[in-house]
């Protein structure tokens, strides 16, 4: 029978299904469920109850066997539920084996854990939700980036007014503004160790790159899922969708500010989406697009959630007001995310690090604050690939105010990366810096590791 339930993909040693009522007692003997009593019963899967019917004889032999093909839809549909999603808050607790029976964005998030107890957290209290599934590789032909970060697999439809149609799989058929996206590129040039990233600045006008290396500047009109028009010095030109690896859409980036109270929403396809309404329950999820449209998709295609605009907010999903870097030979190194400044892996001291900023001495980077927050968390560091001879002056300034630089002044590669927890209250201008050492800004390349701001 065990060999049965882990080919359904059910089975769990540590987690095993039982069937619970409150209304009737029973036994397994001999592969069969001997039923004593009646009343209303259901599946359980560790504290999360999942109604079947209801028993109206008593002392009913059955096996478990002859209901599986009746069950499987529903278990299905239930396999999300399971107890295996992962929590993180913004007074840095981490509660694992947590089952989410329902999630209103504006209000709170309601799970129980593994005793069952039903626990109700403030939105803006999370910062992840993440049920430890990995996303597949999805089969759709593109790939929609917007300016804020999201990604969607799928494929365009149509225009409307100024509205991209989009049709995601598994999710359904969504609007997003024009002035929101910044590429569309075939699917066959995504990697899964390089993600798509919008542009650092988009171009002035929108440019479409073709398979043959030819590129056309112009403004984009109109797409169908064949078509795809451009204006150009000449007029209007219409080309196969399948001769085009890539459309950016040039104007001006709004610059990240302080987030309303929002999630980004990671879906097993590779989509990740960021909206302001959200419900989450068993049934499904009910969210807004980019357009402000109400959209549903099924429960199990939601795999993680991460809180944008709560109590905590990193500083990686702002856009600083001052990006400055005036390098020695006057060499360029932009502000890398979640990348040191050559654009490779952070890491500081052997460890590596998912989140962050990475810069080349020489580095100022300025942020405005609305006075909201109490403090500052980060680690900080000279990056592995700073060696042999890598160095750097940091300081933190809030206000005009140091509030923070290393004892002597001075960091070197291979150092441990510093931890820090400072007060920021009702501070409005926060400035990183990294200075050169004595060997000027050669092998300068600084990691500020998981910045966040955090509200009382």
């Amino acid at each position: 029978m065990n060999g049965l339930w882990h080919r359904l993909g059910f089975w769990s040693s540590d987690r095993p299904w039982s069937i619970v009522s409150s209304q009737w007692s029973g036994h397994r003997s001999d592969g069969q469920w001997q039923v004593s009593s009646f009343g209303h019963w259901s599946l359980k899967f560790d504290s999360f109850p999942i109604p079947i019917g209801i028993i109206r004889h008593s002392s009913i032999p059955f096996r478990l066997s002859s209901f599986v093909f009746c069950l499987s839809t529903l278990l299905l549909a239930a396999a999300p539920l399971r107890a295996d999603w992962t929590l993180t808050t913004a007074d840095g607790l981490t509660r694992s084996k947590v089952t989410p029976v329902e999630w209103n964005l504006k209000d709170a998030l309601a799970y129980t854990d593994d005793s069952g107890k039903v626990t109700s957290l403030p939105t803006r209290q999370v910062v992840t939700l993440d049920s430890g599934r990995k996303a597949g590789i999805s089969e759709a032909p593109w790939i929609l980036t917007l300016r804020n970060g999201d990604i969607l697999f799928g494929s365009p439809t149509g225009l409307r007014a100024q509205f991209l149609q989009y049709k995601v799989d598994d999710i359904g058929s969504l609007e997003v503004p024009l002035k929101a996206i910044a590429t569309l590129q075939a699917a066959e040039d995504y990697k899964l160790s390089a993600p798509p990233r919008p542009p650092a600045a988009p171009p002035a006008e929108d440019l479409l790159l073709l398979r043959n290396g030819d590129v056309v500047s112009g403004v984009f009109l109109s797409t169908t899922d064949e078509k795809i028009q451009m204006q150009i010095e000449t007029g209007p030109v219409t080309i196969d969708l399948s001769r085009v690896r890539k459309l950016t859409l040039g104007g001006t980036a709004t610059p990240r500010a302080l987030p309303p109270l929002s999630a980004c929403v990671a879906f097993a396809n590779g989509s990740r989406l960021t909206t302001t309404t959200l419900h989450w329950t068993p049934d499904g999820l009910t969210f807004t697009d980019p357009a402000g449209q109400e959209r549903k998709a099924p429960p199990e295609q939601a795999i993680a959630a991460e809180i944008l605009g709560g109590r905590l907010v990193w500083l990686d999903q702002l856009d600083p007001a001052k990006d400055q870097q005036v390098s020695l030979l006057n060499t360029s190194w932009p502000t890398q995310i979640n990348h040191n400044a050559a654009a490779g892996p952070l890491k500081i001291a052997r460890e590596t690090f998912a989140r962050g900023l990475g810069v080349h001495t020489q580095s100022t980077l300025v942020y405005d604050l609305d006075g909201s927050f109490a403090t500052l968390t980060l680690r900080c560091g000279l990056d592995d690939s700073a060696a042999p001879t890598g160095t750097a002056r940091p300081s933190i300034v809030l206000d005009g105010k140091v509030l923070w630089a290393p004892k002597d002044g001075l960091m070197k590669v291979g150092d441990p990366p510093e931890t820090l927890t400072l007060n920021i209250t009702g501070g409005k201008k926060l400035e990183l810096h990294a200075d050169p050492g004595p060997r000027f800004d050669i092998l300068g390349r600084f990691d500020w590791i998981a910045p966040a701001l955090i509200r009382p």
